[in-house]
């Protein structure tokens, strides 16, 4: 399932990259939850795998990082999209604003690791 997946992620950012053009509103809602789709896969996918086993905290720190890099790939294919001028102010703060969660994400991170 995860290399199905990982295909359809691939096919999605090769598809958003040969655009070109500012894509119609429908055409950016299509690809855009094309894109979401796949993250959704993969974390389903994610949390069938968590469930199948015993927790333990390399699993979980496992776990959350696949959850976050499915997050980040998704955000890489979103912003290969290119916009309607209608909505690019929006999308540019939803861009800002998940920038802004990952690089809270990884002064966690960071904290964590200091002895």
């Amino acid at each position: 399932m995860m290399r199905r997946v990982w295909v359809c992620a691939g096919l999605v950012l090769v598809a958003a990259a040969c655009g070109g053009a500012s894509l119609t509103l429908s055409e950016y809602a299509a690809q855009g939850q094309a894109v979401v789709t796949v993250m959704e896969e993969r974390m389903a996918a994610l949390d069938a795998d968590w469930v199948s086993e015993p927790a333990t905290v390399e699993r979980a720190v496992t776990y959350w990082d696949r959850r976050l890099a499915a997050r980040v790939e998704a955000f890489k294919g979103l912003r290969a999209l290119d916009p309607p001028r209608e909505i690019d102010e929006m999308v540019g703060r939803g861009v800002d604003l998940f920038g802004k969660q990952r690089r809270r994400r990884w002064r966690l991170e960071s904290a964590r690791s200091i002895p």
